[in-house]
């Protein structure tokens, strides 16, 4: 094979044998001074819904101990080993609202599910690794319970925030 036209620069495949032939070693040179760019790609989280049941889960931290009036807090910073889930703050919600969980997990490439306590006890959730984000919508009032469970092999340690509005 040869290359035997220009194209913005570069030079593409003929199949006849031309006056120009390039070298194997000359052709991998050429590719690894290619630059790619990607976009970042934004991938929406699919919510998931369960009955919560917290015989299947060691809870080894639960901060419910007060009705919070403010629409922003942190979360207390929790070490979890496999299995082990945590449970932060009773947000008060008097109607249709918003509230956003922000989590950093350490080790970064450990996977946590994380989301909400409904008032019926039900789970709504999302899966997250390293610096992960997610904005319920919540459409009736109640106490919502931020949920946090380790779902890898390895103990990490998890912090972050809420917000609502």
């Amino acid at each position: 094979m040869v290359w035997n036209s220009r194209i913005s620069g570069c030079r593409r495949w003929s199949p006849d044998f031309g006056k120009k032939a390039i070298s194997k070693a000359g052709y991998e040179s050429l590719f690894a001074q290619t630059k790619v760019e990607v976009e970042d790609v934004v991938v929406e989280e699919t919510e998931y819904e369960e009955n919560f049941d917290a015989s299947k889960v060691t809870i080894v931290y639960d901060g419910n101990e007060e009705q919070l009036p403010q629409g922003n807090g942190d979360l207390t910073e929790q070490k979890l080993g496999k299995s082990e889930a945590a449970v932060w703050e009773n947000i008060r919600i008097s109607g249709q609202n918003m509230i956003t969980i922000s989590l950093s997990i350490n080790p970064f490439e450990n996977e946590v599910r994380y989301g909400l306590i409904m008032p019926d006890g039900k789970l709504r959730y999302v899966y997250g690794s390293g610096m992960c984000s997610h904005a319920f919508e919540v459409g009736s009032a109640g106490t919502y319970k931020i949920y946090v469970e380790n779902i890898s092999s390895s103990s990490i340690t998890v912090s972050g925030g809420y917000l609502y509005n």
